[in-house]
């Protein structure tokens, strides 16, 4: 038997018996079941044997209906309703419910929808949103077939730039059988249900955005239209064109002779046609075949009939192309892309291709390094701007007597022409700085590069052409300008040494307005390697080497900020290191400090921003530097749970990472209020702090009307009427809930076997500890029938399972109970614990029931 303690409610309701409500109406998409629910009980829990409630009306629609409790009753159909299907539930006259009430008359209807364009779980052929051609056919399934007449009337393409109305054209059935099975195979199963193919009336303008529009009212055979309409976007393709492309020093200038040059085109073609492609030399001794940039370029599709067709986008023609030159770029005849189309712009080609001369560099490895002090020299790479050394001069015409004593009157006079200097190449500038002020502002100037004037460009301004301390050189000239050069600057043997070239030819491919070209490096020449380690409240200077990586002891350190400002300074140690043992100030991400190292005329330096690859984060280094930051609020409750009108006391405690664990935070730092949050209405009451070595304690009586739920413990700081918040240190929840103060047992006798008696026997103790001695106890129970019972050896079976009911027809779905006794109640039975909190209570009146009882 099972034992219960019940609770019963009696209610009464104002409202008539009814359907309360009914699943599902209206249009609606894979209907398998329809379900239900009366406001009164029906028919007895797990009574089968009530008919169905309605009538039903689904045409060839085929279901069966049962009752799931006492109010719920549901139809299963067979299978999922097909689309364009009606149904119709009408409920039946003279219903009652259970109490005998009578049920209004009421009706319920559903369907599976109309002509809907994608039909259930179709989709259109090209997708919405696709490209599509001048003359494309769409293959359209609809939810249910609309008629031929209504399809040409509610159906309309609406082309970009054109006003009028464009009527569609449907493929009759034997054209669309054809397209179905060029397009789904032979077999009818993949095909699209009730699908139409049609196009727009006239051909499609190229590159234009195209709508294929369903207007409401499109009508089916079953009855059914659409109820508002629906359009379907796509994008017609451009013309099939082809173009050169090349990479050009500027707009307008002809193409670079040491880049490839390729061979576009708008639609993929075949890549046997796109080899066919030839550039060559106007004189046709000099010839190039494309191919294609990668073998992922390559497409491969197949044709109607099988094969295997490649395809390309585009082609290149790969260098070295003479320069100063015109190429001739032509095309195979009757080139035709994927869709079958002939080339619209053929008339272009054959095309002439204009190659510029070898394209003008001067450039350096990076704009700013350090050099070893060993090597000192700073390279530069130099092509073609136009500083060539001049083949050796045609030799002068044999001199005269005359002309030999004339040159003799010159030399003792003085007046003999000096022979210019040979091989110079281009001019550059040089300024060197050895000062930490000096290398710090120069290397800042040099990071934010010269300033250009107004609509010029800024590649045109030069950092040192005002400059008095800089100094003029030229560079030697290459011995070829096709032939890119490496040439190498001596540079002094310390300091920071700013190099700047001047280039005309660079300034009149690149620049506009044409203008001399500067290109501007700095270079650290030092045997120095210097490392800076900020951390919270000290930084780490260490000095190391280049050219052996040893320490290196008593150099002397200085640290600056952006503004060239000294911070702090003294000397390395044995071990190369310094230690600050101060906060260094807030650093701005445009304002980073620098550690300089000096030993006699050597210096180096780094920049805290110097990190590009190695940056703290990526290890799980903590990288905060903000004091408040790292503060760490904590609230200490006295228990987690409380409800209304109990006071919850919290201690709250601040302290600040340090680099030796944790520390005090500072009195401008610490809250000075606390703002309990409702999390979910955010209503908030807020608490005044008053603090005491680093730790407050405040209290706050949850009022009888407060909201239950969780509460956020937020700690502010309030500085007039501005209010910083600190971030939330604890939560806590509010609750109704009672505490149990006693804990009972409760004993019955195991599998009794047809008794009309049974002894329980119960046992009460206090959670605190000790019988509850001289309570008053009070035990209710239940008889219910529990069914059958199964066993693994003989499946299939029943035992135990009563008598079988000749009336009941119907077979019980699984996890209903079949039968018609229902459960009985026992009668109260109450006693007095005795001194070791026990008692038996003795259970009479037990029914006579077949089967297992519980």
């Amino acid at each position: 038997m099972r034992i219960a303690f019940l609770l019963t409610l009696f209610c009464t309701s104002a409202f008539a018996a009814g359907v309360d409500s009914f699943t599902p109406q209206g249009a609606v998409r894979d209907v398998r079941q329809a379900k239900a629910l009366f406001s009164e009980a029906m028919v007895r829990f797990g009574d089968p044997r009530l008919a169905d409630p309605f009538e039903i009306r689904c045409g060839e629609e085929k279901g069966t209906g049962r009752w799931i409790d006492d109010k719920t009753w549901v139809y299963d159909f067979v299978r999922d309703v097909p689309s364009a299907a009606s149904c119709q539930f009408d409920l039946k006259a003279g219903l009652k419910t259970l109490k005998g009430t009578p049920l209004p008359a009421a009706a319920f209807a559903f369907n599976t929808g109309g002509p809907e364009p994608g039909g259930p779980n179709q989709m259109l052929w090209p997708s919405s949103g696709e490209t599509i051609d001048a003359s494309q056919v769409f293959i359209v399934p609809f939810g249910a077939p609309p008629t031929l007449q209504s399809l040409l009337a509610k159906t309309r393409c609406e082309v970009e730039g054109i006003r009028e109305r464009m009527p569609v054209t449907v493929l009759t059935p034997a054209e669309r059988t054809k397209l179905f099975l060029g397009f789904f195979g032979k077999d009818t199963r993949s095909w699209p249900v009730n699908a139409e193919a049609l196009r727009c009336q006239r051909p499609l303008p190229a590159d234009t955005k195209v709508e294929l529009v369903f207007d409401a009212g499109l009508a089916a055979a079953n009855g059914l239209s659409l109820r508002e309409p629906m359009r379907f976007e796509y994008r017609v393709r451009p013309k099939f064109t082809a173009w050169v492309g090349c990479e050009r020093t500027r707009d307008k200038a002809a193409c670079i002779p040491i880049s490839p040059i390729t061979l576009n085109f708008s639609t993929a073609v075949s890549l046997a046609q796109a080899k066919a492609a030839v550039l060559s030399s106007a004189d046709g001794k000099q010839r190039w075949s494309p191919e294609p940039f990668s073998e992922q370029d390559i497409e491969t599709i197949e044709d109607e009939a099988g094969k295997r067709i490649q395809q390309v986008s585009s082609m290149r023609f790969k260098p070295l192309f003479p320069e100063s030159t015109t190429l001739r770029m032509a095309l195979p005849a009757n080139l035709r892309d994927e869709y079958g189309r002939v080339l619209s712009n053929a008339a272009q080609f054959p095309q002439t291709v204009k190659i510029d001369s070898f394209p003008a560099l001067a450039k350096f490895a990076a704009d700013f390094g350090v050099v070893e002090r060993s090597v000192g020299v700073l390279p530069v790479t130099v092509r073609n701007v136009g500083e060539a050394a001049k083949a050796a001069a045609t030799p002068p015409p044999p001199s005269g007597v005359m002309d030999k004593l004339a040159d003799m009157a010159k030399r003792a006079t003085g007046s003999e022409e000096k022979p210019a200097p040979a091989g110079l190449g281009l001019p550059y500038r040089q300024l060197n700085v050895n000062k930490e002020a000096d290398i710090l502002r120069w290397y800042l100037r040099l990071r934010q590069g010269a300033q250009a004037q107004e609509n010029k460009d800024y590649r045109s301004a030069s950092l040192l052409a005002k400059e008095a301390g800089a100094q003029q050189f030229r560079l030697p000239a290459p011995n070829d300008n096709q032939a890119a050069e490496v040439i190498g600057l001596p540079l002094p043997q310390s300091g920071l040494t700013i190099v700047e070239v001047e280039s005309a030819r660079l300034g009149q491919r690149l620049l506009q307005p044409v203008a001399p070209m500067q290109i501007a490096a700095g270079a650290l020449v030092t045997n120095l390697s210097v490392h800076l380690r900020r951390g919270h409240d000290d930084a780490l200077v260490w000095v190391t080497s280049l050219d052996k990586g040893w320490l290196v002891n008593a150099a002397s350190i200085s640290l600056l900020d952006c503004k060239g400002r000294l911070l702090a300074s003294g000397k390395t140690d044995k071990q190369g290191i310094w230690q600050y043992g101060k906060a260094l100030p807030a650093q701005r991400y445009d304002c980073p400090l620098f550690a300089f190292a000096r030993q006699g005329q050597d210096v180096g330096f780094v920049a805290s921003d110097w990190d590009q690859g190695i940056e703290s984060w990526r290890f799980g280094v903590d990288t905060e530097r903000e004091r408040s930051q790292r503060s760490s609020l904590h609230a200490v409750f006295d228990r987690g749970l409380y409800r209304a009108n109990e006071t919850v006391s919290i201690k709250l405690l601040a302290r600040e990472r340090t680099a030796g664990g944790f520390g005090w935070l500072a009195d401008a730092q610490l809250p000075n209020q606390v703002k309990l949050v409702h999390m979910g209405s955010d209503e908030s009451v807020v608490l005044p702090v008053k603090w005491r070595s680093g730790a407050a304690e405040l209290s706050w009586k949850v009022p009888a009307e407060a909201k239950l739920g969780s509460y956020s413990v937020q700690a502010e700081r309030k500085q007039g009427k501005t209010i910083s918040n600190l971030g939330e240190a604890g939560s806590f929840n509010v609750a109704e809930f009672r505490v149990p103060l006693m804990r009972g047992v409760l004993k019955l006798p195991v599998n009794p076997v047809a008794v009309d008696k049974l002894d329980a026997h119960a046992q009460v103790q206090y959670l605190a500890g000790g019988p509850a001695a001289g309570e008053k106890i009070k035990l209710r129970g239940v008889v219910r029938p529990m069914g059958g019972r199964n066993l693994d050896d003989f499946e299939g079976f029943d035992f135990s399972n009563g008598d079988v009911s000749p009336a009941v027809t119907r077979g019980a779905e699984d996890g209903e109970y079949q039968g018609g006794a229902g459960d009985t109640s026992l009668e109260n039975v109450e006693a007095t614990l005795d001194k070791a909190g026990g008692a038996t209570l003795s259970l009479a009146g037990l029914p006579t029931l077949r089967g297992r009882l519980g």
